[in-house]
């Protein structure tokens, strides 16, 4: 027989197996206590959110932004042999600083050609928060380099650097989802690396725009962020120290060539 506690105790199990967004009861997770709808848009909605800068944050010095492109990063490093360099890398890497932890693994990868101890090095950058880090394993699960192709960690990676502010793997989340058909979700990856200083995704913002795959008001408010962030990274004494790198380059070539000839 079914008393009033039996038919209220089973209330209770249902409601336990609906999700506590939406109250639907399919493809309910057991831990998180969501479906898969409402797990996947709570997802969507930190990975699209706009970071305030990128993976580079400010100089310490000028406090402006650091330039996306290496090349125009006039912060010039300490004058350490690169072997002095290495030491110093490997007693910060036995701190556990997690900047240190990536290098090293860069050092492997291109000085040593130790795939397997950059993984492991990268791996570790990056269990300890370093956005470079997942970039770089992303590549290797892209690839295949030492792990087996894999494109949902592929693509973990990527995510992760991406809301971190790290331009380069937001630009590579957008193409992979490109080459999957999904424009429209390229086009917001795209649009949220143009406003951090991304030329090349502009670029692409530029044909998304033509195909109607963003509109016209977000693609100006595009361009406005991306000329915003390219001005917040110039200032007078960037460009004077930027022509002064340019003219002692030029001279070290010219020097370079006049003692080969």
């Amino acid at each position: 027989m079914t008393t009033n506690n039996n038919i209220a105790q089973q209330d209770i199990d249902d409601d336990e197996k609906c999700c506590v967004i939406c109250g639907i009861g399919e493809g309910v997770d057991y831990e998180s206590k969501k479906c898969n709808k409402c797990q996947k848009s709570e997802k969507d909605e930190i990975l699209f959110k706009q970071p305030e800068c990128s993976h580079l944050v400010d100089c310490p010095i000028c406090c402006l932004p650091f330039p996306l492109d290496a090349e125009n990063n006039t912060l010039q490093p300490p004058a350490l042999t690169e072997e002095e360099h290495r030491r110093f890398i490997l007693k910060r890497t036995e701190a556990n600083d997690p900047v240190a932890i990536y290098q090293m693994a860069c050092y492997l990868s291109t000085e040593d050609s130790d795939t397997k101890g950059a993984f492991e090095y990268w791996t570790r950058a990056a269990e300890l928060g370093d956005i470079d880090a997942h970039c770089a394993l992303s590549v290797l699960y892209q690839y295949g380099e030492f792990v087996e192709k894999d494109e949902s960690k592929q693509e973990h990676h990527l995510e992760t650097a991406a809301i971190g502010g790290h331009v380069q793997a937001r630009y590579k989340l957008a193409c992979l989802e490109g080459n999957r058909g999904r424009y429209e979700r390229a086009a917001k990856h795209w649009v949220i690396a143009s406003k951090l200083g991304c030329d090349r995704s502009l670029d692409r913002l530029k044909d998304s725009f033509k195909n109607g795959f963003i509109s016209k008001d977000d693609f100006a408010a595009a361009l406005r962020g991306h000329q915003a962030a390219t001005d917040a990274m110039k200032s007078p004494k960037r460009e004077a120290a930027r022509a002064v790198k340019a003219a002692t380059a030029a001279r070290l070539e010219k020097i370079s060539s006049t003692k080969s000839t």
